[in-house]
This record gives C-alpha cells, sequence and structure tokens, in this order.
C-alpha cells in the first residue's frame, strides 16, 4: 500500500502535469513528449515503472509480497495475481511508448508543451527518490513496520483463539442438536 501510495500519486501529477499544459488527455495525439521535455519524460518513466512492479522500484516487492502470500492460500488466485502483473506492464508501456516516444505531438497548445517548473520538479524527483529508495532498500520501512505489524497478527490470533473458535464451536454443537431435536418431533408423531 505504501507503493501504491508513492507511484499513484505520481502518475496522477504527472498526468496532471501535462494536462495542465495542453488541456487535453486523448492519447491519439500525443507523442514524442520526449523530445520537447526530456526532464519531465524520464521522471514520468521512472514513476511509471514504479506503479508497473520493475525489480529495483517501490512497486515490484508489493508485488512480489502479494503474489508470494497468495501462493500459500491460493495456486490459481496467484497465477492470477502474476498475470495482473503481466497486464499492466502492457499497458503502461503502451502508454509510455505512445506518448513519450511516439510520433511527434498533433494536439491543440504544443507551443505549452516547454520544461518542467521548479514546482513541478520539487513535486515529482522526490516521489521518484521514494520509488527508488523503497525499492533499492525496503528494509528501512520493513523494521519500521515489523513491531506493529507483529503486534496486530498476535491481537488477531488471540482473538481467533479466545472468541471466534469458541463461537464456531457453540455454533456446531448447535446446528448438530437442532436436527436431533426436529428428527426426534417426527418420530413421536
Amino acid at each position: 500500500m505504501i507503493a501504491h501510495g508513492i507511484s499513484s500519486p505520481g502518475m496522477f501529477f504527472i498526468v496532471g502535469v501535462i494536462y495542465e499544459r495542453v488541456h487535453h488527455r486523448n492519447l491519439d495525439q500525443f507523442g514524442g513528449l520526449f523530445a520537447k521535455m526530456p526532464v519531465y519524460s524520464a521522471l514520468a518513466i521512472g514513476i511509471f515503472f514504479a506503479g508497473l512492479g520493475l525489480p529495483g522500484l517501490c512497486g515490484f516487492i508489493g508485488e512480489v509480497f502479494v503474489t508470494f502470500s497468495v501462493w500459500n492460500y491460493s495456486h490459481a488466485l496467484a497465477v492470477i495475481s502474476a498475470s495482473v502483473v503481466i497486464i499492466t506492464a502492457a499497458y503502461i508501456l503502451w502508454t509510455l511508448q505512445r506518448v513519450y516516444l511516439g510520433p511527434e505531438y498533433k494536439g491543440p497548445h504544443a507551443d505549452h508543451l516547454h520544461p518542467m517548473t521548479a514546482r513541478e520538479l520539487s513535486i515529482a524527483a522526490p516521489l521518484l527518490a521514494l520509488a527508488i529508495v523503497l525499492g533499492v532498500y525496503p528494509n528501512a520501512l520493513f523494521r519500521y513496520m515489523t513491531p506493529s505489524v507483529n503486534r496486530e497478527v498476535e491481537d488477531l490470533a488471540s482473538w481467533t483463539e479466545n472468541i471466534k473458535a469458541p463461537r464456531l464451536k457453540a455454533e456446531a454443537a448447535t446446528a448438530s442438536v437442532e436436527p436431533q431435536v426436529g428428527e426426534q418431533a417426527v418420530a413421536q408423531q
């Protein structure tokens, strides 16, 4: 979730930067932005790759943990999870190719495609830096999270053992007694 909280706002911001300049989102009219706005394009590609789950960026760690965790529950769901990663990669790469590396820009306001401002750079660059740091060294975050996650797991295990399991046993006992009572009433008639 933390990786998603870095890459998703980054992608929305990147789209907002270009929308603010040209006032449209028609992908058929975009193309060649890398030549006109190289710093913007490099930051956009890095942030999109973080959302894609590329190794070395924050999205990869989350994708791997989700897939491995689901594998313990259901192999079929793990395969679906891995397939979704591939589909995500396909549409992100398709978008990057069309918008940043494709043919020349054909939309309105082409004269407004100028380099990023300092304000825009000061927002996008830290998001990409966080994506890289948490992708290369996720232990920085794991060390901080582990105590609270372990506490939550212990509380959940205790609740399951002391509250949930007795309830389930009581419900099962009640369910097995009720048919016998009904059977006795039928037999007495």
